[in-house]
């Protein structure tokens, strides 16, 4: 008997294989499939980082059987391999790759050392450039072969006179081009002692250099020398006292000079009228003299002072400066604690008990009346305000006259032999002072309202105008006497008495800091600036 059969079938799918990576480094990889069937392709790209080549590549199953990678012909780290019936696993291995680098050959004006030939990238390297005599190091840039990628990014230091330059490697072969550049302007090294110079610090070969000499106090100048790099002198002409000049050589050069110390101070017994566009309160259409010594400037710190080596005039003592100057010593007394002195040291109160010294220097007065007749005296104006401290009249109850005031004794006696020393002020004239309609016969007095109104004298005729030519800066001895000072000017003293009706008390009349005339304070205010006039002959200006 027949019997059917039934065949059966039963069909199951291919695998599908994968495929992973292994021992990645400085690299990433990309798969064309990260699976497919036995038999398909896949391909392989790698980026490789920069600085970083391929050290090792290879594909193999789980059971470690080698898989025959194949390269695509121009293009770069791109592979494929024909899956077998497994799973498979790809390596690819980097190092570092190393290289050259090196300074091009035949630098103009200096050299280049390099601490190393070859570097990986990013590995510090340092060039240490030193440029010839008359050059100067100028830039630096890197070439691969034909190509430049521009000035590196270095970190420029210097040492000894050398450039250090400290960079990374990049990533590719490297040389080096330095540039230097041809020194047009020649270094001018100075040195002085007791006193400074005014040169520039580099010239061009030829130009005509100038030097000034600015001694210390007690010094002058006497010798300007110049050598050039080898030590060789180069020929200096001497203009003025202090002004020296000399032709740039092509090298660097040296400029020393000498001071010397002056002669002992001497006291300025006869009136000198100075040279004409003299700076004064005038402008320097004024005319100016020189007569008569006075404390005035605090003394430099670099100044000592031998208090065993003493030089009187009238009730003054004076001591003897390492300058060869003389200097006043006084308890200080300024005005406030703000105030300052002219080097911006600050002046003392009287609580701090503090002393100081003011160098003794010629004082400057303006000539009030230069084209006067010459059977005419001159009449001088002192150009700073010499002193403070001192009242019209301390002890005035109510009333008070110039003649008999304090001031006028002042004037009259501590001042005029204080200032005109070794009888000098023999040459001072009598001036007819008017005080309350009486005239009288004063050697140094104070300017009165009427004068310093007088357009004769270069005043303004307005006393309630502003006038430069009426202000009055303090000097430092009288910033040290309790002056009261204001960055503008001073209030300084006039000889006029005003009685004031509502207390029928008098005052005295007063220049402002802006030179008007319209105040008064009371007899007793200590806080007034002095200004000194004195008289002279018109022959004693010759």
């Amino acid at each position: 008997m027949d019997k059917s059969i039934n065949l059966y079938a039963v069909w199951s799918a291919s695998p599908r294989y994968s495929v992973t990576v292994a021992g990645l480094e400085h690299c990433t990889i990309s798969f064309s499939s990260s699976s497919a069937y036995e038999g398909e392709k896949i391909s392989v790209y790698a980026v490789i980082d920069a600085g970083y080549k391929i050290n090792q590549i290879s594909a193999e199953t789980q059971t470690h059987e080698a898989i025959e990678l194949k390269h695509y012909e121009d293009v770069e780290n791109y592979w494929y391999f024909i899956m077998p019936d497994e799973d498979v696993v790809f390596t690819l291995k980097t190092e570092a790759q190393v290289y050259s680098i090196s300074v091009k050959d035949g630098l103009t004006g200096g050299q280049a050392v390099l601490n190393k030939n070859s570097a990986c990238t990013g590995e510090e390297v340092v060039l240490t450039v030193t440029a010839d005599y008359g050059y100067n190091y100028s830039s630096f840039v890197k070439v691969t072969g034909e190509n430049k990628f521009g000035d590196i990014d270095a970190e420029k230091t210097e040492s000894d006179g050398k450039i250090i330059l400290t960079f990374d490697m990049p990533a590719g072969d490297v040389v080096i081009e330095v540039f230097f550049t041809p020194v047009s302007n020649y270094v001018i090294a100075s040195d002085s002692e007791n006193g400074s110079m005014e040169v520039i610090n580099y010239a061009a070969y030829g130009t005509e250099v100038s030097v000034t000499l600015i001694p210390d106090e007690g010094y002058a100048g006497e010798q300007v020398f110049v050598q050039d790099n080898e030590g060789n002198p180069v020929s200096v002409t001497k203009k003025t006292e202090s002004e020296y000049t000399f032709t740039m050589p092509a090298t660097r050069v040296t400029v020393s000079c000498l001071f010397k110390l002056v002669r002992e101070y001497s006291f300025h017994t006869e009136p000198e009228l100075l040279p004409e566009g003299t700076e004064g309160t005038a402008g320097v259409t004024g005319k100016y003299v020189y007569f008569g010594d006075w404390p005035q400037t605090v003394k430099s710190d670099k100044v000592t002072v031998d208090e065993e080596q003493t030089f009187t005039a009238g009730d003054n003592t004076y001591y003897l400066g390492s300058d060869n100057f003389y200097y006043a010593k006084i308890l200080e007394n300024a005005y406030s604690d703000e105030c300052k002195y002219s080097d911006r040291s600050v002046a003392k109160t009287s609580e701090e008990n503090s002393y100081r010294y003011f160098k003794v220097e010629p004082v400057k007065w303006r000539v009030l009346n230069p084209d006067a007749d010459a059977a005419e005296n001159r009449i001088l104006l002192a150009e700073t305000i010499l002193t403070s401290g001192i009242a019209f009249e301390k002890d005035a109850a109510d009333s008070a006259t110039y003649e008999t005031s304090d001031i006028c004794t002042w004037l009259t006696y501590t001042f005029r032999l204080s200032a005109f020393a070794q009888n000098s002020y023999a040459l001072l004239e009598h001036a007819g002072v008017v005080d309350d309609s009486d005239t009288n016969k004063d050697y140094v007095f104070l300017l009165s309202e009427e004068e310093l109104i007088n357009t004769a004298y270069g005043f303004s005729a307005n006393k309630d105008e502003e006038n430069s030519v009426r202000t009055r800066t303090a000097c430092d001895f009288a910033v040290a006497n309790n002056v009261e000072k204001s960055y503008s000017g001073c209030m300084w003293m006039c000889r006029d008495v005003y009685n004031i009706v509502a207390s029928d008390t008098d005052s005295v009349r007063y220049v402002a800091y802006d030179g008007k005339l319209d105040s008064v304070r009371a007899l007793d205010d200590a806080h007034l600036g002095i200004c000194p006039a004195i008289c002279i002959s018109a022959e004693n200006l010759q």
